[in-house]
């Protein structure tokens, strides 16, 4: 068997590979910035979103923030049914509080990492 060397992949193929709606672009620049060998705590549930189509990201965000009862009996066992509202705005802040962690880590990724080349 014959085995013929890889040929570099010429630029107009990646060009026209490549991102190129204003949305997709941003998604790419985002990617860039976020997916590197770096370990990074959380950002999958970002990406999750982000890659949802617009349609669905409401809907999502709705049961994450405000999640069934079933969903909250199996997360906090049986304090979350003695009292539901305090482990309702318990849920809530913690939420809140990763999310804003997520948004401070996220940032600071943006300032810190220099942009790659093509994905």
């Amino acid at each position: 068997m014959k085995i013929f060397p890889a040929l570099p992949i010429p630029d107009s193929v990646l060009a026209m590979l490549g991102p190129t709606k204003r949305q997709e672009q941003m998604l790419a620049w985002l990617l860039q910035k976020l997916v590197t060998t770096e370990s990074f705590p959380e950002v999958g549930h970002l990406l999750l979103f982000l890659t949802q189509p617009d349609s669905n990201k409401l809907s999502l965000l709705k049961q994450r923030l405000f999640p069934s009862t079933t969903f909250l009996s199996y997360r906090y066992g049986p304090a979350g049914q003695i009292r539901p509202w305090k482990t309702r705005l318990s849920h809530l802040y913690h939420l809140t509080t990763a999310a804003r962690d997520l948004i401070r880590r996220v940032l600071h990724r943006f300032t810190t990492t220099p942009v790659r080349g093509p994905l």
